[in-house]
């Protein structure tokens, strides 16, 4: 499956830490809708790759 898992932990967008919701704002901020986005996720105990399109919220 692609994309986030709930159980996932994200550790970084685009190269910067996300130490909390305030940065991943911060971070967002910064993106366009359609961009992509790379992001690294903590899962299952490994650090993973995903890339990801940035959507309108509906």
């Amino acid at each position: 499956m692609l994309g986030f898992k709930v159980s996932d932990r994200l550790q970084r967008v685009n190269g910067d830490e996300v130490a909390g919701m305030e940065t991943l704002n911060q971070l967002l901020k910064k993106l366009a809708l359609g961009q992509s986005v790379d992001v690294s996720v903590l899962r299952n105990g490994r650090e993973q790759q995903l890339t990801l399109t940035l959507k309108e919220e509906f």
